[in-house]
């Protein structure tokens, strides 16, 4: 009896240890879990060049627009099925002269002077700055998703900004633009007298310098589909 109570004492001590030891450990793990840690973020790139471009193309004028666009999409069943977007757009065009496209025969020397035929301006990009637009109000149905909505109407708002650049004169004020730099720069290397002649506008941007270069607001409507430019403004 003595022996068991021995056995069952030593027992009982070694399982208070354990549960101790145990005790001690769980205690020190669940602390550090519930420690505040540091969030840290990581970021992977796998950056591959794929094509090397060569650019020879001279920027030398860029529009600034502003625009309030109505986008809605209209239901067959019901009016009040309807979806609208209105969005505040701010968006750039630039016109540009391709100088790849010179040839050695465009280059003519005359005695003291020179001639130099340059390529005709071109809207070289045109594109709306994210950052600075931004979605003022929508309408749909709960269960309905917006995000294309929205996408389209970015979509058709671009394509207005380079309709707008090209109506408000963006390629002549860019071929004007390339003889006020160029001529005196050429001049200046050459020691000559430089005259610079232009291959001609399109015939649309042709027609837009008679009538004064002014924008002309138009309403794009589509069905079921329609956008509205509301106000367009050139910087």
């Amino acid at each position: 009896m003595t022996n068991f109570i021995k056995a069952l004492t030593a027992l009982l001590i070694v399982l208070l240890l354990g549960l101790g030891v145990y005790y001690t450990i769980l205690r020190k793990d669940a602390k550090e879990l519930l420690q505040p840690r540091e969030t840290v973020t990581e970021t992977n790139f796998k950056t591959v060049l794929e094509e090397v471009e060569s650019l020879g193309k001279l920027e030398l004028v860029k529009y600034n627009f502003k625009d309030v666009v109505e986008h809605k999409q209209k239901n067959g069943y019901s009016s009040v099925l309807d979806s609208k977007v209105l969005l505040i757009v701010a968006a750039e065009a630039v016109g540009c002269m391709d100088l790849t496209r010179i040839k050695v025969e465009d280059i003519t020397e005359v005695g003291d002077s020179i001639y130099v035929h340059l390529p005709a301006p071109e809207l070289c990009y045109y594109k709306i700055d994210h950052q600075k637009s931004k979605v003022y109000d929508s309408e749909s149905l709960p269960f309905m998703q917006d995000d294309n909505l929205v996408g389209e109407a970015f979509a058709k708002a671009e394509k207005q900004i380079e309709k707008a650049a090209l109506e408000s004169g963006i390629l002549v004020q860019t071929q004007a633009m390339a003889k006020t730099m160029l001529q005196p720069l050429l001049e200046n290397l050459t020691k000559k007298t430089v005259f610079l002649t232009f291959e001609p506008i399109s015939v649309k941007e042709d027609e837009n310098l008679e009538s004064g270069g002014n924008i002309q607001k138009k309403n794009i409507l589509n069905n079921p589909t329609t956008i509205q430019s509301k106000s367009l403004e050139k910087k």
